[in-house]
């Protein structure tokens, strides 16, 4: 296992740090993966120590690439509310009586669980404050998501059909 910080600690819980532990797994820190070498597929992996000219190649069938957890939410509007990191706080994450205003109060309802701060629109997976940064988890969510918007659009007599440009649209963001 490579990873480029000095530790586990902050980005890994001790549950799965403990697995790792035990499992027997080299786990490089301070490291980064400098070269991929294989005929038809992956067979080695070139591992360098950061601020080291010393590199190690070790045998590898397999690579997976996590980039870490950061929001990168710094392109959303200011009405979506943020936590401390920057994940996008969603239904009980948002802060105490958001229900008891504008927008909302001409709602009549709670935000549902994963709607940020500006109703009708939902954050899920990662970039949502609180999430658990895991695949199934966020496959979840999403179809929560789509059920909640369903529910908005038909609450506010609101019908939208998503079209090609919308989809444009979405896949361009950033």
């Amino acid at each position: 296992m490579v990873v480029r910080a000095n530790s586990l600690e902050r980005s890994m819980a001790r549950y799965l740090r403990d697995r790792i532990a035990a499992s027997g797994l080299d786990v490089w820190l301070d490291s980064e993966v400098r070269a991929l070498g294989g005929d038809q597929h992956l067979e080695q992996i070139t591992v360098q120590r950061v601020g080291a000219d010393e590199r190690q190649t070790i045998d590898a069938g397999v690579l997976v690439v996590l980039i870490g957890a950061a929001p990168r939410t710094d392109w959303l509007p200011g009405t979506i509310g943020l936590d401390d990191e920057g994940f996008v706080r969603t239904g009980p994450s948002l802060p105490a009586g958001v229900a008891d205003r504008e927008p909302w109060l001409h709602l009549n309802r709670a935000p549902f669980l994963v709607e940020t701060s500006l109703p009708g629109v939902f954050a899920v997976g990662d970039v949502r404050s609180g999430s658990t940064k895991m695949v199934a988890p966020a496959v979840g969510e999403g179809g929560m998501a789509v059920r909640f918007v369903a529910e908005h659009l038909a609450r506010t007599g609101q019908r939208r059909t998503v079209t090609d440009e919308d989809r444009l649209v979405l896949s361009k963001r950033p």
